[in-house]
């Protein structure tokens, strides 16, 4: 029963978020098909974009076709985000810190993306340095206020 509750929750909420869309740039590079293939709520198409361009930038390959939909949904607070393997959905909760830069706060949500796409490709909770982290408490913070040891940081839980 707790291994089927999770997944009526994936649905329903799911089901009823605001229509994601499929009106983006289309990538060209290898894997782009299943990139292209995803369903994305129009307000997280920046941090997606910005993600994969990362990705492309570095060379590193991600497993689009693990990844069905990325929604934005409100979830129980303290949660920034989920993947299921079940439905293939990532739902990310965008709730606003007051103490962050609008900078921070994005950079924050890409940190939030990358590590659930982290688990889409297979990728556990760790203690090593990066967006796989089990716990980023205080650190992320120094992290996100600088665009570059973002993405230094994202980059660092998807390379050997």
């Amino acid at each position: 029963m707790k291994r089927i509750t999770p997944i009526f929750l994936v649905l329903f909420l799911y089901i009823h978020t605001p229509t994601a869309t499929n009106h983006k740039p289309s990538a060209t590079s290898v894997g782009a098909s299943a990139f292209n293939d995803i369903s994305i709520s129009e307000g997280f198409l920046p941090w997606t974009l910005r993600f994969y361009n990362l990705m492309e930038k570095n060379n590193i390959n991600i497993d689009w076709g693990n990844i069905s939909s990325i929604n934005v949904v409100p979830l129980k607070y303290g949660t920034q985000g989920i993947y299921s393997r079940d439905t293939k959905i990532i739902l990310i909760q965008p709730y606003q810190i007051a103490t962050l830069s609008t900078k921070a706060y994005n950079n924050l949500l890409l940190v939030i993306l990358a590590h659930e796409i982290g688990h889409s490709q297979g990728f556990n909770h760790t203690s090593e340095y990066g967006v796989l982290m089990s716990r980023t408490d205080g650190g992320i913070y120094d992290v996100i206020e600088d665009n570059k040891l973002t993405e230094e940081f994202i980059l660092a839980g998807f390379t050997p």
